[in-house]
């Protein structure tokens, strides 16, 4: 066979090479939109008030521009912060990716992969002239191709970031519930703080009457009120080292810098609260139109829909995965003669198992078992929903009890500040028992103040539980305003 064989291969089987290759080549160097960039991995709400920070933010470890330092932070604010700098919200913001990731992923699997093979064979030895040839040889193959399985496998990934979306919801609503009980904390405790300090200029006032109303002064009366004095300077400062927890707290919620100063505009929260009507959450709504739109109903119907695409799922195992050659081959020699000769085939043929051990029907039965241990997980989630609903009305009843008798108790303290001050008017008592008094009535205002803050931290409950937040958060037209 002549040396320059090779050189007059027909030009057909070389174009059909490269143009196959071509293609190959074209499709693996197109660029798939980058997932991040869809719209709805923004933060997962809507409204002008939320809408400050880019996407990037969701995708990358680039900081969000903050606010200074001196600017009070509402609460609409902290909670975005929070979303974006707290490490445990941004990892649920990188699941929410990889959740889209794994949807576009399933649903190309619904389309068969295309691979390839390329075959040079060539007579290093060359002792016989009539295997000289270089034999090109390529092929294109789809191999193990399950089409019914793919598609209730891209119906079940949509199901799946569904799934992320809400949980990623849930987790954001506790982290914003636990940044308002802080700053519902710090706002009492700051309240709490000036009455301290009115506590604190009694006690001092007491301990200069006690040393200068007499040259004989009872010293064992001193000695005690210097030490209330002090008990007063010790409850001061254990108020200072709450507050400054709270403040950490805080930080650690948001993911902010631990020694960065904030500034919290607690109004913000308490405005929210009033223009929601708190404190009738629950009894301007209904519990089961509530349930129907929260996010763990929602998980618990995606669970119930995900249980039957896996029921399909484990059904469809039992057809033949498919596969497809197409190749060039000579039929006379696979070696002796020149590729130019070859021609080219194609093959179609099903897989399927004839014996698997009941793998298979092992499978469809585990599907079913799933299925109805989601339906009693998701009756307990009801369940459990109603009785957060009852004991969330009953807290604030209690807490509203709370208040009232800290009212009637701290106007039983005025009315005794008053008799005490005419009585030390009229002279018929010392000004110890006008201070003391008067220690009490603020002491009777801080405890009014420490149950009004349970009051507003059931009330948080119930609006949270009755769903303002995620209508403010998530729904469309939602505003802070």
């Amino acid at each position: 066979m002549p040396n320059n064989a090779n050189s007059a291969a027909p030009a057909p089987k070389i174009c059909f090479l490269g143009l196959a290759l071509f293609f190959l080549f074209c499709l693996n160097a197109c660029q798939r939109k980058a997932v991040s960039d869809t719209p709805w991995l923004q933060p997962p709400w809507n409204g002008s008030a939320l809408q400050k920070q880019g996407e990037s933010h969701a995708r990358d470890d680039a900081p969000l521009p903050l606010p200074a330092e001196d600017t009070p932070l509402s609460f609409g604010e902290s909670v975005l912060i929070a979303a974006q700098n707290a490490p445990d919200m941004k990892d649920g913001l990188i699941n929410l990716q990889l959740s889209a990731i794994s949807k576009e992923d399933a649903f190309w699997k619904r389309v068969p992969k295309i691979q390839s093979n390329f075959r040079v064979t060539t007579n290093i030895t060359k002792q016989h002239k009539q295997y000289r040839d270089n034999i090109f040889r390529f092929g294109l193959g789809v191999y193990g191709f399950e089409p019914v399985v793919s598609y209730f496998a891209s119906k079940a990934a949509v199901v799946m970031e569904d799934i992320a979306l809400c949980t990623y919801q849930i987790a954001l609503q506790k982290r914003a519930g636990e940044i308002a009980e802080a700053m519902l904390r710090a706002q009492s405790l700051e309240t709490a703080k000036k009455y301290q300090k009115d506590l604190a200029a009694k006690a001092k006032g007491l301990t200069s009457y006690y040393r200068t109303q007499s040259r004989k002064a009872d010293q064992l009366a001193v000695a005690k009120a210097v030490h209330e004095e002090k008990i007063v300077e010790a409850e001061t400062d254990k108020l200072d080292a709450k507050i400054s927890s709270l403040h950490l707290s805080l930080k650690l919620h948001m993911g902010l810098d631990l020694d960065r100063r904030i500034h919290l505009d607690t109004d913000s929260l308490t405005n929210l609260l009033d223009q929601d009507d708190a404190p009738n959450a629950l009894a301007k709504n209904d519990e089961n139109v509530v349930w129907e739109h929260s996010p763990e109903a929602r998980i618990g119907k995606d669970s119930l829909t995900l249980r039957n695409y896996n029921i399909d799922i484990a059904w469809a195992r039992y057809l033949p995965t498919v596969s497809f050659d197409v190749y060039s081959a000579n039929p006379d020699d696979d070696y002796a003669t020149y590729s130019s000769k070859d021609d080219i085939f194609s093959t179609l043929y099903f897989t399927l198992p004839l014996l698997d051990w009941g793998d298979r029907s092992r499978g469809v039965d585990r599907s079913r078992i799933e299925k109805l241990q989601a339906t009693q997980r998701n009756k307990l989630n009801r369940s459990k929903f109603s009785q957060e609903w009852r004991e969330a009305w009953q807290a604030v009843k209690i807490a509203r009890a709370d208040v009232e008798l800290a009212r009637e108790v701290l106007a039983v303290a005025r009315l005794e500040e008053q008799k005490a001050r005419l009585q030390y008017t009229s002279g018929a008592v010392d000004f110890t028992v006008l201070s003391e008094a008067e220690q009490e009535m603020i002491r009777k205002k801080i405890e009014l103040e420490e149950a009004t803050l349970e009051l507003k931290l059931a009330e948080l409950s119930t609006w949270l539980l009755s769903g303002k937040f995620r209508e403010r958060f998530f729904e469309p037209l939602a505003s802070l305003q």
